[in-house]
């Protein structure tokens, strides 16, 4: 929501639209998020309606690392705040680059052991656990920078 405060002029017409949207986005998702984790937590194992939560926050992920680079009319929105966060192109183009070749790491091997039949739903979820708490272990330190 925040992005679009700094996206667009008080006045813009857009605003208005850009805060319909991101609210339809979260009521729709409020909706049916419980709706399809809860019928695949029941028809399928509780395994799949989580699986189905992780699918649907990674792409909203995506999308949002995706797309915040390339806001629609640019040319008449507010002026930029000054984001220490925000990734220039080069490190931008690492870090899509790490994603990448994460997934392909973890679903190269994943795939070679899921068609013999050694990864199961329930190893690879408890697979799928560890990588992400093993992912994390870096992050600390990547992300804590003093205050100057």
């Amino acid at each position: 929501m925040q992005a679009i405060l700094v996206l667009y002029f008080a006045d813009d017409q857009r605003r208005d639209a850009g805060f319909a949207l991101y609210y339809r986005g979260i009521n729709i998702g409020a909706f049916a998020g419980p709706l399809i984790t809860a019928w695949l937590g029941d028809h399928k194992g509780r395994h799949w309606g989580f699986s189905a939560a992780a699918v649907g926050m990674t792409a909203g992920l995506v999308q949002y690392v995706a797309g915040r680079r390339h806001p629609a009319g640019r040319e008449h929105s507010a002026p930029a705040v000054n984001d220490p966060a925000a990734l220039g192109p080069d490190a931008m183009r690492s870090a899509v680059t790490e994603i990448i070749g994460g997934i392909v790491a973890f679903a190269a091997p994943a795939t070679l052991l899921a068609v013999p039949g050694w990864l199961t739903t329930g190893r690879f979820v408890d697979l799928l656990t560890l990588v992400s708490v093993i992912a994390l272990a870096p992050w600390p330190r990547r992300t804590m920078h003093p205050v100057h």
